[in-house]
């Protein structure tokens, strides 16, 4: 759901802070592909942060 514009905040007092992990096992974890997953994620969470962020104030 890319348009949350109808949506409504019923407690706009209340936040959340969510970590996220990205695990790979240790003989997996230099791999080309492992690496590239690992920077398209980030890269897309730090660019899609706004949506993972509410500011309520």
């Amino acid at each position: 759901m890319r348009d949350s514009s109808g949506l409504v905040s019923i407690l706009p007092a209340v936040r959340f802070r969510r970590s996220y992990y990205l695990l790979s096992h240790p003989d997996t974890g230099n791999l080309a592909r492992i690496a590239l997953v690992r920077t398209f994620l980030t890269r897309r969470f730090r660019e899609e942060r706004s949506r993972f962020v509410i500011d309520a104030g």
